[in-house]
């Protein structure tokens, strides 16, 4: 659990570079608009500078997936750890990118407002309110299951316990890239809150479950 402390600072600290890079990044791909709403473009109305910054943004977004993986494999002894470790400090990251624009820029005035989350391998769309509980859920799933390697030392996963997850990321991810084509215009239908649900229910049954299997009869040590 030590190395959750480290963990988290990294991420809360790359959340705030994400924010600052976004506060830099909204007036120059808001068609000129001197401020800092997110009307982000349409693929097909795209300037050469637009395009050639979103390249950029391809190669940061990687470089940051990557700094994470390898931060959390620096801290790992097993894969399990590692994935434990990689969620939760993307999920840290995710929360404090919020934070940060909530702070400096008052947006999103809504947890309904439409974000672009992500643009690999085209533009990841849906309210801010559902990365926030997605990570929330990561930062949860990850505290349990680096408890219990700690204790336990080693766990035997089944297939109950790891694919009603992996189902939910699916999930998540097929929601987030209904019309993602359609850049920020997309915004203005609806978002597949169906999927999003399905997810959840999906991720915290599987945390159920792995909580029934390996720490329920452990109950005493879970706040030591």
């Amino acid at each position: 659990m030590k190395k959750l402390f480290p963990l988290f600072f990294l991420g809360a600290a790359f959340g705030i570079v994400e924010g600052a890079v976004v506060v830099y990044l909204r007036p120059l791909l808001n068609y000129g608009k001197e401020d800092f709403s997110l009307n982000i473009f349409n693929a097909e109305f795209l300037t050469a500078t637009q395009r050639m910054l979103l390249q950029t943004e391809f190669l940061r977004e990687a470089a940051t997936i990557a700094l994470i993986g390898a931060a959390a494999a620096a801290a790992a002894a097993s894969f399990f750890y590692w994935a434990s470790y990689f969620v939760f400090t993307f999920a840290v990251w995710d929360i404090s990118y919020y934070v940060f624009l909530k702070i400096r820029l008052g947006w999103p005035a809504s947890i309904l407002d439409w974000d672009m989350l992500f643009l690999i391998p085209s533009p990841w769309l849906a309210p801010v309110l559902v990365p926030v509980l997605i990570s929330l859920i990561g930062v949860a799933l990850s505290i349990l299951s680096v408890k219990t390697l700690d204790y336990c030392g080693r766990v035997s996963l089944r297939f109950y316990h790891w694919a009603p997850v992996l189902l939910a990321l699916s999930l998540w991810i097929i929601s987030f890239l209904n019309n993602g084509g359609q850049g920020m215009a997309a915004r203005h239908g609806s978002y597949s809150w169906f999927l999003f649900i399905t997810g959840v229910i999906l991720s915290i049954g599987s945390g159920a479950l792995f909580y029934r299997d390996f720490l329920m009869r452990h109950k005493s040590w879970m706040f030591k």
